[in-house]
């Protein structure tokens, strides 16, 4: 009978790490969707007349969640 190539300690180490590089991605993605979203609201507000509908286009759209417990441990 031949040994495992890796130990439970190695995979779960391996399991963890994909998940760090997940929600990296992740994250990533979620800054290039509030990038776009601004570049959106800019363009909506010159093509507006009048009041601007986003008179501040990086507001009112974000959630901070750096309080909830699954964080805590990132």
């Amino acid at each position: 009978m031949s040994e495992p190539m890796y130990d439970d300690a190695t995979l779960e180490y391996f399991k963890e790490e994909q998940r760090k590089d997940l929600v990296g991605q992740i994250w990533q993605y979620v800054l290039s969707l509030e990038e776009y979203i601004i570049r959106l609201r800019n363009q909506v507000n010159a093509l507006s007349e009048g009041q601007p509908p986003f008179p501040d286009p990086a507001s009112d759209y974000t959630l901070s969640f750096y309080d909830h417990p699954s964080i805590s441990g990132v």
